[in-house]
């Protein structure tokens, strides 16, 4: 699992343009300071969370689940992407950056109804509908 830094890359490019407005005279210097601030906490943010889940993977302080995928429900034009795996309930969005693997069906991901998959995840409390809070971290398709 490598670290995905589009995230980070995107808050750095919000932090550089409210400098450059505050530098030109559109941005007051507090309002300046105070967004800098969010998009270097939400840039540590989200690479600590790829740290941590990467460390968890080497490490193996990882739950498995293997078996066929169940209740596939693929990913609309803007939406999340939802199956099961031996009962165990995962849905991701391939529209938003999120740690984890979020590669959907449609754009070529191995995730689909019926094929035999392996998935290590971990689970954190879930900060969005129907995430169910299983992040997956790898997954292998099994012959």
């Amino acid at each position: 699992m490598a670290i995905d830094w589009t995230l980070p890359a995107l808050l750095a490019g919000f932090a550089l343009a409210i400098v450059v407005g505050w530098r030109f005279g559109r941005t007051g210097r507090r309002t300046m300071q105070l967004l800098v601030a969010v998009a270097l906490i939400g840039s540590a943010t989200s690479i600590g969370d790829q740290l941590r889940y990467r460390m968890a993977l080497s490490s193996g302080r990882t739950q498995v689940v293997a078996g066929p995928v169940h209740d596939f429900r693929p990913a609309p034009f803007k939406g999340r992407e939802a199956f099961t795996v031996d009962g165990v309930p995962f849905a991701y969005s391939p529209d938003l950056t999120e740690v984890g693997y979020h590669q959907a069906a449609r754009d070529g991901g191995p995730v689909r109804p019926n094929a035999r998959v392996r998935l290590r995840y971990v689970h954190r409390t879930p900060d969005v509908t129907d995430s169910f809070g299983n992040v997956i971290l790898q997954v292998e398709v099994l012959r």
